[in-house]
């Protein structure tokens, strides 16, 4: 979304237009989802959490300054709302899965592949490797698995990483590091791959 965009639809809804509150919901529902589901992992939690945060957003948007870029605030809301739902709930583990569709089903976490598979054969391998992906991401400390989501699910440049984690970009870079490392070596061992 472009930023002359975004401040319209922010303003709009901050005065209690509802249609442009849910084109900004639209926008973010992915990484709001997405965010919570890698703090607390339970899909069914996920999907609670993000309708909390899009609630708080709401009511607190009307006060928002525009102190830090939206997203950030966003990021940032949805991490207190994990960390809170955290304190109360016992602790749960589950896959990390991916982000409801508009029928409230489940999809998978998308990762990117170019690749193009047409065969049988191929579609059962990329299955299985995203599979494997998905279950390597999920075994990440909180840490790293938040930078590699942020970065290379969502999308996220370093610098707005960064804003968003109230990180130095050394820091960012290092986390993906080390996260990327430790991916190579958990699907070089799940999948049987050289070294």
């Amino acid at each position: 979304m472009k930023t002359e965009d975004e401040e319209r639809l922010l303003k709009a809804a901050a005065a209690g237009d509802q249609t442009a509150f849910s084109e900004i919901v639209s926008a973010y529902e992915r990484l709001v989802y997405n965010t919570v589901k890698s703090k607390v992992l339970s899909a069914e939690d996920a999907m609670d959490i993000s309708q909390e945060v899009f609630l708080k957003i709401w009511r607190a948007l009307p006060n928002w300054r525009g102190e830090c870029r939206f997203a950030t605030w966003v990021y940032k809301v949805c991490i207190n709302a994990s960390l809170d739902f955290l304190r109360r709930a016992p602790e749960r583990t589950e896959p990390l899965n991916g982000y409801p569709d508009a029928d409230g089903d489940e999809r998978p976490l998308e990762i990117a592949d170019d690749s193009v598979c047409s065969s049988p054969e191929g579609k059962l391998e990329q299955s299985e490797t995203t599979l494997a992906v998905r279950r390597a991401i999920a075994k990440l400390p909180d840490d790293q698995r938040q930078v590699v989501v942020l970065r290379d699910i969502e999308g996220y440049s370093y610098e707005e990483i960064a804003e968003m984690l109230s990180l130095g970009i050394g820091t960012v870079k290092s986390r993906i590091n080390r996260a990327r490392c430790r991916l190579k070596a958990v699907l070089e061992a799940e999948l049987g791959l050289k070294k």
